[in-house]
């Protein structure tokens, strides 16, 4: 999940999910620095500034290499296939 509010968090509902990450950005963080540990609290990755989206591109990066890996299929199909 990715937002910049908190209430971004709560878009989640009632989603059944195995695993869940929360990735919020904070683009003021110097205007709203009273708000950073709300954030914290609420988003497993904060970016700060005008972060862009390598992180999260990492990341599924990652999880991509980890299915494609242990899957004949490749994550693709194994997202087809849910």
């Amino acid at each position: 999940m990715i937002g910049d509010i908190i209430l971004d968090t709560t878009m989640i509902g009632d989603i059944k999910y195995d695993n869940l990450l929360k990735i919020g950005f904070m683009n003021n963080p110097v205007k709203f620095k009273d708000l950073i540990p709300d954030y914290e609290k609420s988003f497993d990755i904060l970016i700060l500034e005008d972060g862009n989206f390598d992180e999260i591109n990492m990341i599924i990066k990652h999880i991509v290499d980890e299915f494609d890996e242990k899957d004949d299929y490749g994550v693709l199909n194994y997202l087809l296939k849910k």
